[in-house]
């Protein structure tokens, strides 16, 4: 599957599961969008896992609120949205209503699995 078809199932599966929580739905941002493909590629190709700096990306973006949730694995985007959504951490990033915009980055890394960055703001 190709990256964007990838990045675009998984903003998909959100914004199903805010509207089941009557949270609105978040629409790509460019900004954001940068900012997650640009740390999902730093991630995969360093084989690295761990979030940035919320306060980069609310400067970065002119934003007044960022949430990030991150997830690797050789998974679907179905498996992976179902996965933050039963962490109770991500979930509350998943579902905070403050959320308006999304930026999404997914690449594979060196061992075939997904590394995805989710970056979640508001202007």
């Amino acid at each position: 599957m190709a990256p964007s078809t990838y990045e675009r199932r998984v903003k998909r599966l959100i914004n199903k599961r805010r509207e089941r929580h009557n949270v609105r739905s978040v629409r790509f941002a460019r900004c954001a969008d940068g900012v997650a493909e640009r740390w999902s590629s730093y991630l995969a190709s360093n084989d690295l896992f761990y979030h940035q700096d919320m306060g980069d990306v609310l400067n970065r973006c002119n934003a007044r609120y960022a949430g990030e949730t991150l997830g690797r694995g050789a998974i679907s985007p179905r498996t992976l949205v179902r996965m933050w959504m039963q962490s109770p951490p991500h979930r509350r990033v998943l579902l905070n209503s403050a959320s308006r915009r999304i930026g999404i980055g997914a690449k594979p890394d060196a061992y075939g699995r997904w590394v995805v960055a989710a970056n979640f703001i508001r202007f």
